[in-house]
């Protein structure tokens, strides 16, 4: 009996496994399988040669780059069971989300990434900016959305952002690939901005749990009249930070009609000069809500606030939110602005609202710290792209687990029931090391029992696995 891959034997795994019976092939699952499981367990980053030499299953490096290359498997259908198989898992094991206005409130949440390579035979590659290393950094620059319910998160899609002038490169390249090779299936990019990419998630995304209310988060550079109007066709809210150079008129309402009329316009950077540099002294409103500091603690940080009504540009009316964060020296941080078209939420829920963003970041890091986002070396883009896809899809099933162990639907190899995986894919990670050294251990001992030599064990480990589906 050959060792199998991790994957293959947890028990908590098989169902999701079984769902992408109509998206591979035999032969294909064998590879979906070992792909996953080497980004699960890989400590190293999750190259083409890590990941064959941590499979056996692998002869060559070239086969893990055929898989996501020139395999005949489509990503479109692999994303849509992925979603289809997230959605039974919810419907079976109800999450619940934060409890905001009253109502259970899930997140959507958008945002970019950097991906730096240094290889100029990278298709897609380009100069981006890094917002946190302040400079141009050559690389991709993957559009993520993550769905985001109580405190776990996952993955919706992870697609590159290309400039025009990148697009028409690529498909200058591969209409001269195809002439050179006949036969080659022809494939052209289109050009999408940032906010097309935006615009298209929002429009495809069908929540997971239908009886939640849907709360899109993301940053000023998203914070686009396209992208509200969007959310707002859906009746979904959204919440973001507005920039400094933002025009807004604070309104104040009358007391008595039920309408609001312009008391002040003025731009963001002022509103946030005046916090600053006078300690609180803000424009007061009639209002017994709006224009007053209130302190309030989130995620175990102290902050203060203050809310108004206005009118946002071409956002519409709105409630905007002036916050600080107390430091640890004691003083207060640079001022925030949010902006929300929830105007029935209160200043904090507004503030504990736009701080669930944090999670795409953290989501981010654990991708590309521990399941090798951006490890792979795949000349073609499309080869990187499905590269991305199944490094979001282990960190999805990773959090998954989390979540079974959390209510008590998850058991080891032995079938013993797991109390916790942590609050991270680094600790569910772990957690599969042990099970897989327990395993092993658990299998040479039961064959040196039955009589087997040292080397039957040997080779018997070390052939390549029996992958098998079922």
């Amino acid at each position: 009996m050959s060792l199998p891959p991790l994957y293959s034997v947890l028990p908590g795994f098989a169902p999701f496994l079984r769902a992408f019976r109509s998206v591979f092939s035999g032969p294909q699952r064998r590879h979906f399988v070992a792909y996953l499981d080497a980004l699960s367990r890989l400590d190293a980053p999750a190259t083409a040669v890590a990941i064959a030499r941590s499979q056996a299953f692998y002869r060559h490096p070239c086969n893990v780059r055929r898989f996501v290359t020139t395999a005949p498997w489509y990503l479109d259908d692999a994303e849509r069971v992925g979603h289809r198989t997230l959605r039974r898992h919810f419907r079976t094991y109800p999450l619940q989300g934060h409890l905001l206005g009253g109502k259970q409130t899930v997140f959507l949440i958008l945002d970019d990434t950097q991906v730096p390579k240094a290889g100029l035979e990278l298709e897609g590659t380009d100069f981006h900016y890094s917002a946190t290393k302040k400079q141009f950094q050559r690389g991709y620059q993957p559009f993520l959305a993550v769905y985001r319910v109580g405190r776990y998160t996952f993955s919706w899609r992870i697609t590159p952002y290309l400039r025009e002038k990148t697009v028409s490169q690529v498909n200058q390249l591969r209409r001269w690939k195809a002439r050179e090779h006949p036969g080659t299936r022809l494939h052209e990019r289109s050009f999408y901005s940032k906010i097309d990419l935006a615009l298209e998630v929002v429009r495809d995304f069908t929540p997971l749990q239908r009886d939640r209310t849907v709360c899109v988060l993301f940053d000023s550079w998203y914070c686009s009249q396209e992208v509200v109007r969007a959310c707002e066709k859906k009746q979904w809210l959204w919440c973001s930070r507005l920039k400094s150079n933002r025009k807004l008129n604070l309104l104040s309402p009358r007391l008595d009609t039920a309408s609001a009329e312009t008391s002040e316009r003025l731009a963001v950077s002022e509103l946030q000069t005046r916090a600053e540099e006078r300690n609180a002294e803000v424009p007061q409103r009639a209002s017994s809500r709006e224009g007053k500091w209130t302190s309030c603690t989130v995620k175990g940080s102290e902050y203060r606030y203050v809310s108004y009504r206005a009118r946002v540009g071409n956002l519409g009316e709105a409630v905007v939110v002036l916050c600080q964060r107390r430091s640890q020296a004691g003083g207060w941080s640079a001022a925030a602005m949010l902006v929300s078209n929830a105007v029935h939420w209160t200043g904090e829920e507004v503030l504990i609202a736009y701080l669930e963003r944090s999670s795409i970041e953290i989501f981010i890091r654990d991708i590309k710290q521990e399941t090798g986002l951006g490890a792979s070396q795949v000349a073609d883009l499309s080869g990187a792209e499905a590269h991305w896809w199944l490094a979001t899809l282990a960190a999805g099933w990773l959090t998954v687990a989390r979540h079974l162990a959390d209510i008590g639907q998850w058991v080891d190899v032995n079938g013993e029931p797991v109390a916790t995986l942590g609050n991270s894919v680094r600790w569910a990670k772990e957690w599969l090391h042990g099970q897989e050294k327990a395993q092993l251990v658990g299998w040479v001992y039961r064959a040196a029992e039955s009589g087997r030599s040292r080397a039957e064990l040997v080779a018997e480990v070390t052939r390549p696995h029996a992958i098998s589906v079922r």
